[in-house]
């Protein structure tokens, strides 16, 4: 999957596919559903499986609740993008 340049620098960024990828993965392995993972999160069932289709972007709000759902750290799910990217 591919990587994106952020508009901030020129580091590149893991795609919003290899992104919603690396949550799904993330959760399965943490055995928690999305379901149950859009509850946590406060994110609404239908918004939440829209952006793990890659629908749309997970803000950076979400993605800390996310990871704090997961019980890793948000640099630690960007990772995991990062190697579904490369």
């Amino acid at each position: 999957m591919a990587t994106t340049t952020s508009e901030v620098g020129t580091t590149p960024q893991p795609s919003r596919a290899a992104l919603a990828a690396a949550i799904t993965t993330a959760l399965t392995d943490a055995g928690i559903s999305r379901l149950e993972a859009s509850k946590r999160t406060h994110i609404p069932r239908e918004t939440f499986y829209r952006k793990c289709r890659a629908g749309s972007p997970f803000d950076s709000d979400e993605l800390a609740a996310l990871a704090d759902t997961l019980g890793i750290t948000v640099s630690a799910l960007v990772a995991r993008a990062e190697q579904v990217a490369a």
